[in-house]
């Protein structure tokens, strides 16, 4: 008998690392020192957060490169031990080879028994609500085709101690519900860039409610910069639903200077939407 529906969570913790070794700060790491910090950041932040979910109705498929050291999918192995919809798969190919991955997995694991499927992605270094998944869940209403936004996030500086707030309206956490037919037409989470779907017609915006997602800034990061508004000063008891503790410990002055650059970079995005609607008006 078939499921309703199947919910697939993906994360690329190293899929083509060789490739990016040496594209950020090369005279820090070598393959050896670029691999600990990555998987390092994975045991900290992604991990932790998928393993306590408080609903386990999901399988999540975390993808290694293939030539990762033995030494390190022991470890991943060691550590989801027990958990049964938690898989370890090695894959070929590049950071960008995931979609077909994605597809690939979702056959091989049993996506053809169900008569919809949700596909989650998360990245390895970033974190999610222990409520995440089931949250996701609570917005399946059998719909053919439907991405799932949460607004409402945080923005984490492993390196300077420093927390934010952010609105991110199509960011790396996002989910997508859709019909199963065949193969072929599987889209997936991944059948887009993240940032695409919010041009998309059919999806589902969710503005209130808890922050749902936290996004970190380390030495590794390629595309990511801190975007969010600085919190001045303590912030972490108003956070809740994380096992990570946000300690909010860089020195004013730094979180000042933070400050102005979100500020600065909020009245360019104003600035020209103002003087849209002076010359609509005028």
């Amino acid at each position: 008998m078939k499921e309703e529906f199947r919910h697939f969570v993906f994360t690329r913790v190293n899929l083509g690392y060789k490739d990016r070794i040496g594209k950020i700060k090369k005279d820090l790491f070598n393959e050896e020192s670029w691999l600990e910090y990555r998987f390092d950041i994975f045991y900290n932040t992604c991990l932790p957060a998928m393993m306590n979910q408080t609903n386990q109705k999901f399988a999540w498929f975390i993808y290694l490169d293939i030539e990762t050291p033995q030494k390190f999918i022991d470890a991943v192995n060691n550590k989801i031990e027990g958990k049964s919809n938690m898989k370890v798969l090695l894959k070929a190919g590049s950071f960008g080879s995931v979609l077909q991955h994605a597809k690939d997995s979702i056959m091989e694991y049993g996506g053809e028994n169900s008569d919809y499927l949700i596909t989650t992605r998360i990245d390895s270094d970033d974190m999610v609500h222990f409520d995440y998944v089931n949250e996701i869940q609570k917005r399946f209403k059998n719909q053919n085709y439907t991405s799932i936004n949460f607004n409402k996030g945080l923005v984490y500086d492993l390196r300077l101690k420093i927390l934010g707030t952010a609105i991110n309206k199509s960011n790396p956490f996002i989910s997508v519900i859709e019909k199963f037919d065949s193969f072929e037409s599987i889209k997936t989470v991944f059948h887009i860039e993240h940032s695409k779907f919010i041009f998309e017609k059919e999806r589902i915006e969710i503005k209130s409610g808890e922050r749902m997602w936290a996004m970190t800034i380390h030495d590794l990061n390629i595309d990511t910069n801190f975007y969010g508004n600085p919190k001045l000063f303590s912030f972490s008891e108003k956070i809740n639903g994380f096992h990570f503790s946000f300690l909010n410990r860089a020195p004013l002055s730094t979180k000042f200077n933070y400050k102005r650059v979100f500020y600065k970079k909020q009245l360019k995005k104003v600035i020209p939407y103002v003087l849209k609607k002076l010359k609509l008006n005028g």
